[in-house]
């Protein structure tokens, strides 16, 4: 059975239950003897948004639907509700029932102005221009014809009616407001928002900085900007583990406080898998939603991936995008100023080099010091130890022209050099001893490599350990030191960065992981100082002998 048209809409449906004719834009009082509950008024003006698109059966609401719905339907003029803050499967109509609540609020006159906003502009206009879809659809023009019509100026011409707004004869506004336009202040006329609506502001390209960037736009510019009664309503599955709405979803986020959480809702309950030949079967699960039964999410894990199904329509967290260190990250730990490091055969510390090649991509030095475990007297006569094997990054050499992933097209030679003035700066010519740089430089062509040729002005390295799982095992050791950092005392080895290395601090920290294997960073992300870190920790030398060094 296929949805039913419009033309049959209007002959049926809406023939016993639409009011007489001559009822233009009935009050609040007058709608509800029409459609006392908010089920039966999105039955009779947007049937087909709740039938099923393959059977044209009638498919029930959820109970985060309900809720929803509930929510909007107790909207009153002059009275600030909380926060609703849904978190549902991608799928589970989040956008379509946001965009039928700007319509709700209109038609009820319990609010003028909504102001959606998305992660961009695009995305907000297409918001609005469905909203304007629906105003001007044949149901909603017979119900509401004033709420349905356009706003007309003085000389006959539509006002308002673009992409990114919406004005109607009835005096409803609908703007729309992308976070990387965001202005200071929101404001129509002496209207304020009295709904403003986050759909899909969360990217899962998003780094750390980008997230505050937008954490900032929403709590200095857009909210602030409301009304006294407004209402605010976000929809949004979570994309990745720092996201807005992951911060809203485990209380991190410090803004909206008296939210009302609607999840996150799974689209199957107990899900239950196998796996096998690269192929997953759904085996069982407990639909949220009947729209979203197990056959038809066995057809989304076919379509999309299983790794993209767990993310976007479960809220599985080894599965979100993110930053692979940013539950462990704490720069105010991690990040120490820098000091002498000890000197002599005798109570020493191991101090050597890692190196990650680049041409186009930027070339990654970095220089460590490793912890003998003894106990050393740091400047301010303060005494200090820490485990045998706390690993230090006490200075690095990035080769980029100051925008990410793009390097010096330096040549090889060049490169050795930098080496060799950087340790002469840093008073440790000769002292540093060759440790792993990526095993490519090892290549042969043309009679030659870049190892070869970077030993001709004396700058030699060892062959970094690469092969099936070192990447994931080198993050994991990573996450581990920075892990065994935080803790006091401490009882593992750790990881700590001079302040003196910006660009690892910079990077390091925002790394994104894999979208295909969360257990792996990106590998096209800004990576290359975190690889030289993750050669250095995987890297067993052969023989630990130690250097006496001059200072730092």
């Amino acid at each position: 059975m296929l949805p039913l048209t419009w033309e049959e809409q209007t002959t049926g449906l809406l023939a016993d239950l639409l009011p007489d004719a001559d009822l233009l834009d009935p009050t609040p009082e007058q709608d509800t003897a029409w459609a006392q509950e908010w089920d039966q008024w999105l039955l009779s003006l947007f049937p087909q948004y709740f039938r099923d698109q393959r059977t044209g059966q009638f498919i029930p609401f959820a109970s985060f639907h309900r809720d929803f719905w509930a929510w909007v339907w107790a909207l009153e003029k002059g009275v600030r509700p909380p926060p609703f803050i849904a978190i549902w499967s991608r799928d589970a109509g989040k956008s379509t029932n946001a965009e039928m609540a700007c319509v709700a609020v209109g038609a009820r006159r319990v609010r003028r102005y909504v102001l959606y906003i998305s992660s961009s502009q695009e995305q907000a206009d297409d918001h609005v221009q469905n909203v304007g879809s629906l105003l001007e659809s044949g149901p909603v023009a017979l119900r509401y014809p004033v709420l349905a019509s356009r706003k007309i100026g003085k000389y006959g011409s539509s006002l308002g009616w673009r992409r990114n707004r919406l004005r109607t004869a009835a005096g409803l506004t609908v703007d729309a407001l992308g976070l990387d336009t965001a202005s200071r202040g929101v404001k129509i006329d002496e209207d304020r928002p009295g709904l403003i609506i986050f759909d899909d502001i969360d990217d899962d390209r998003d780094s750390a900085g980008a997230v505050e960037k937008k954490i900032r736009a929403l709590t200095r510019r857009i909210l602030p900007a409301g009304s006294l009664d407004l209402a605010v309503l976000g929809v949004q599955n979570l994309v990745h583990i720092d996201s807005i709405f992951a911060r809203l979803a485990d209380g991190r986020a410090d803004f909206l406080i008296n939210r009302i959480m609607s999840g996150p809702f799974p689209a199957l309950r107990n899900l239950t898998y196998e796996q096998s030949e690269g192929k997953t079967r759904l085996t069982q699960g407990e639909p949220t939603w009947e729209g979203l039964n197990l056959e038809r999410c066995q057809e989304i894990v076919s379509d999309i991936g299983f790794a993209a199904f767990m993310a976007e329509h479960q809220h599985e967290k080894q599965y979100l995008h993110g930053r692979m260190f940013a539950d462990v990250w704490h720069e105010s730990i991690h990040v120490i100023e820098p000091f002498p490091i000890p000197q002599g055969w005798k109570g020493g510390w191991y101090v050597d080099r890692g190196f990650d090649w680049g041409s186009s991509a930027p070339f990654a030095t970095l220089w460590f010091a490793e912890a003998n475990g003894e106990t050393i007297t740091l400047p301010g006569s303060e005494a200090r130890s820490w485990p045998k094997g706390t690993l230090f990054v006490i200075a690095e050499d990035y080769g980029w022209n100051g925008k990410p992933n793009e390097g010096l097209r330096l040549t090889n030679v060049a490169m050795a050099q930098r080496v060799l003035a950087k340790e002469k700066a840093m008073n440790m010519s000769g002292q540093i001893k060759p440790g792993p740089a990526d095993d490519m430089i090892y290549d042969v062509i043309d009679g030659k490599s870049i190892a070869t040729e970077m030993a001709g002005v004396g700058v030699r390295w060892e062959r970094a350990t690469k092969g099936p799982g070192s990447r994931v095992t080198g993050w994991k050791m990573i996450y581990d030191r920075l892990v065994a950092g935080t803790k006091t005392p401490m009882e593992n080895p750790g990881l700590f960065i001079f302040s003196t290395c910006p660009q690892l601090i910079r990077t390091l920290p925002g790394l994104p992981r894999d979208p295909k294997d969360p257990d792996d960073v990106d590998s096209a992300s800004e990576d290359h100082l975190a690889d030289t870190l993750r050669y250095r920790l995987l890297y067993q030398r052969k023989t630990a002998k130690l250097v006496s060094i001059v200072g730092n």
